[in-house]
């Protein structure tokens, strides 16, 4: 389904909007992605407006697939600046449990260039919940984090952050 998204931004005129909409909220975390990124492509001007609305929706899986699309393409200016707010406005607001500081460890992964980047991702790499701590470590590594290496290899020993450090260490190279 995803690589079928995949194709379908190539041809926006083919595409049915509701129904890319729709899989927003699959349960495969790719096809929820490639829903983001097709979207993305089709809506022309609107890109902004149309990621704010998906940075902002009620759904944990569809802003996470939201934030994943602006790390990934993060030198698009205006994805940047909306991804470099929306972390703003999220860490003032907090992250009261493991999704939401999952969540923001991710959008840490905009930060390449910000000063003070580690303010937002640090907390993040000592978190009691590996799914938070593998996240900002994969963060790190986007935001050009050499100082995190060592972290990265002392994740390697543990089962729940291995894949995410391994992941980590390869964007650093």
């Amino acid at each position: 389904r995803a690589a079928v998204l995949e194709q379908l931004a190539r041809v926006p005129e083919a595409m049915d909007q509701a129904g890319v909409r729709r899989l927003l909220v699959d349960t495969d975390p790719a096809v929820r992605e490639a829903a983001v990124r097709a979207l993305l492509a089709t809506s022309g001007t609107a890109a902004p407006a149309l990621l704010n609305e998906l940075l902002h929706h009620g759904s944990s899986a569809v802003r996470t697939a939201a934030l994943s699309c602006v790390v990934g393409d993060g030198r698009t200016s205006i994805f940047r600046a909306t991804g470099l707010a929306y972390v703003e406005e999220r860490w003032r607001a907090g992250a009261p449990d493991a999704e939401a500081r999952a969540e923001l460890a991710l959008a840490a992964g905009v930060l390449r260039g910000v000063p003070d980047a580690h303010r937002f991702l640090d907390p993040f790499l000592d978190d009691d919940d590996p799914r938070v701590r593998g996240t900002a470590l994969r963060s790190a590594a986007l935001v050009g984090r050499v100082d995190c290496c060592p972290r990265m290899i002392d994740a390697l020993g543990d089962r729940a952050t291995r894949e995410a450090a391994r992941e980590a260490l390869a964007l650093i190279g």
